[in-house]
């Protein structure tokens, strides 16, 4: 008879720091012991489930007081205009979102003048492109809870939140929220019935569904749960 005692890792005392009788006849002692291992690896498994750090928030500020790019950022000039800002839903107060969405104004810093723009491209991308509205920018007002402008998914996926446009669909009912640099087969997804429980903000780490998209009636798995690691939006200075 012999005895099996339990260590975790750097010989910390684990769950499983007991002893462990183990009777050797034939096979018998590979079974008891194999279990004792699993069980250790369960308990240590959950732990580490557990101790999964809290989604991180960033506020992406890249204008000074002055309405000026940041240190860091590039400016591109646009020829076009944009017209029926609104407030963007990416962010704090005094950002805009304007149509056409093909002008990828969708997070843009007002200038004192409320008709000039410094748009960003993504959370990610220190550049900005000068736009210019059809006439003067009121209030904006924010969204009570905004929606994220990028996400770092636990797979290392990078998405941005959604600038309209057309995209593909699937039959449950289910659309794009983000889209990510995964391809075709990664999209953040959000029940179009309730557009606004896109991210899960229930605890510390917050929560997408990610799925692919199609066609309007294509079948496709429900959606698959997957953590957000970093959750990027858009301030002011």
């Amino acid at each position: 008879m012999s005895a099996f005692r339990g260590r975790g890792r750097n010989g910390a005392v684990t769950a499983c720091d007991r002893y462990v009788v183990i009777l050797f006849r034939p096979l018998l002692p590979c079974v008891l012991l194999a279990a004792v291992v699993a069980g250790c690896s369960s308990s240590q498994g959950g732990q580490a489930q557990s101790e999964q750090a809290a989604t991180q928030v960033v506020t992406v500020v890249a204008v000074d007081k002055l309405g000026n790019p940041a240190p860091g950022y590039e400016v591109e000039a646009s020829d076009g205009f944009v017209e029926s800002c609104y407030a963007s839903p990416a962010g704090g107060e005094g950002l805009a979102s304007c149509s056409p969405t093909a002008a990828g104004a969708d997070v843009c810093w007002v200038d004192s003048d409320r008709v000039t723009l410094l748009c960003g491209t993504d959370p990610w991308e220190k550049k900005l492109v000068r736009m210019t509205s059809d006439e003067e920018i009121g209030t904006l007002t924010p969204k009570p809870t905004p929606d994220p402008w990028g996400l770092v998914l636990a797979d290392g996926a990078r998405c941005r939140l959604r600038n309209g446009g057309s995209w593909g669909g699937r039959a449950d009912g289910w659309v794009g929220a983000y889209s990510c640099d995964r391809g075709e087969g990664e999209y953040v997804l959000v029940d179009q019935n309730a557009p606004d429980t896109v991210v899960d903000r229930s605890g510390p780490v917050w929560h997408v569904r990610i799925g692919a998209l199609g066609g309007a009636d294509e079948q496709f798995p429900a959606p698959t749960p997957i953590a957000v690691t970093t959750a990027y939006f858009a301030g002011t200075p």
